[in-house]
């Protein structure tokens, strides 16, 4: 059976992924001493933030029941962005037509300012208060009152009017078995050709990771093979997901979806 999501939340169940904390003391731990299950490539090469990327891909796509036992849901305060009441919950659809999974997005955002200090409730007390002034006025009136940044008319442009996210499109989502990947052995000879490199120059794991900031002609070299293996690497893992769709309901709920009231009275 197939059910449907939109691609901003196909996009954000990725987002959503946390790690496995249970056995080690901390995130950074757990990086640094994953190996990656899907392909035998070790990620000392990699930057902090590159390994986590591919960490993250790693143990979502290896394994969907460790996904269920084993993965947190990151608690985004997404709702406290805007001004008006946001479902904090994604929703997954039985019916391609249905008229939720097809609509798009209309609200005002709180500026970013607000909140970082916790002050969104306020803000939302506030602005439903006043928001009938005129519209300088009601800038002004906001700015003052929370200490915005930016020109009166800079905030009455960004913070008083309704944004309008047209609906990102449709992602089709079945329950077919993972498939090993194609493209595999290529990124096996890219990084293979890349410790040749590292052999020849005599870098030092460290080396390689600092080779961005080193200008020598060896140092180009490298990290133009080492990111060019970590971008492949990624397309490689985000391509599948996207290509297979393999996000079974359970996986869904545990991360944070819901079923649509609308479409999904079965399941």
């Amino acid at each position: 059976m197939d059910i449907f999501v939109t691609n901003s939340s196909f996009n954000k169940f990725i987002e959503l992924c946390a790690f496995p904390l249970d056995k080690v003391p901390s995130e950074y731990d757990f990086i640094q001493g994953y190996q990656l299950q899907l392909v035998p490539i070790v990620t000392q090469y990699f930057t902090y933030q590159e390994k986590q990327q591919l960490v993250k891909l790693d143990c979502l796509m290896r394994n969907f029941n460790y996904c269920i036992n084993s993965f947190d849901i990151l608690q985004k305060k997404e709702a406290d962005r805007w001004v008006f009441p946001v479902n904090r919950k994604m929703s997954y659809h039985a019916n391609k037509n249905c008229g939720m999974l097809r609509s798009s997005f209309q609200n005002i955002p709180i500026p970013s300012e607000v909140v970082s200090r916790n002050q969104c409730k306020e803000y939302r007390n506030f602005f439903h208060a006043n928001k009938n002034k005129e519209e300088l006025v009601f800038a002004q009136m906001l700015k003052d009152r929370f200490n915005l940044s930016g020109d009166v008319n800079k905030i009455a442009f960004a913070y008083i009017h309704k944004i309008k996210k047209n609906n990102s499109g449709i992602v089709i989502v079945n329950f077919s078995e993972l498939s090993f990947y194609e493209g595999r052995d290529v990124l096996i000879q890219k990084f293979n050709h890349l410790k040749e490199l590292i052999e020849e120059y005599r870098f030092t794991p460290r080396d390689v990771v600092c080779s961005y900031y080193d200008k020598t002609k060896e140092s180009l070299e490298i990290n133009t093979y080492r990111r060019d293996l970590h971008i492949s690497m990624l397309s490689f893992y985000i391509e599948h997901i996207k290509k297979n769709n393999i996000l079974p309901v359970e996986v869904l709920k545990k991360f944070g979806f819901k079923s649509c009231a609308v479409c999904c009275d079965n399941f």
